[in-house]
């Protein structure tokens, strides 16, 4: 998670097309390079074996907007493998307030 924490920090296409399968996920990278966010950490709750190339990955976020302000909640991502990493492919539940 520190790789795709410090991508969506950066909030660059490039580093985020490195951690982010874009073609499923393109209004949630269009929306983090449009507000960018200050800081983003990511807390792994529980990981649950979907394929030997899929988890499903339950997540505490936490995101400081531009303006200061802390949102927290929780999401659901969902990993694959790719080579020898893993890459965000879904992102089935996101509540951040």
């Amino acid at each position: 998670m520190v790789q795709l924490d410090k991508a969506i920090k950066d909030s660059t296409p490039q580093a985020l097309e490195s951690v982010i399968l874009r073609a499923n996920l393109n209004k949630f990278v269009r929306g983090l390079i449009g507000n960018k966010p200050e800081s983003w950490s990511t807390e792994v709750l529980r990981i649950e074996t979907i394929s030997a190339n899929k988890v499903a990955v339950d997540v505490i976020v936490t995101a400081v907007d531009i303006s200061k302000r802390e949102q927290s909640g929780e999401a659901l991502y969902i990993l694959q493998r790719n080579n020898n990493s893993w890459i965000l492919s879904s992102v089935e539940f996101f509540n951040i307030e």
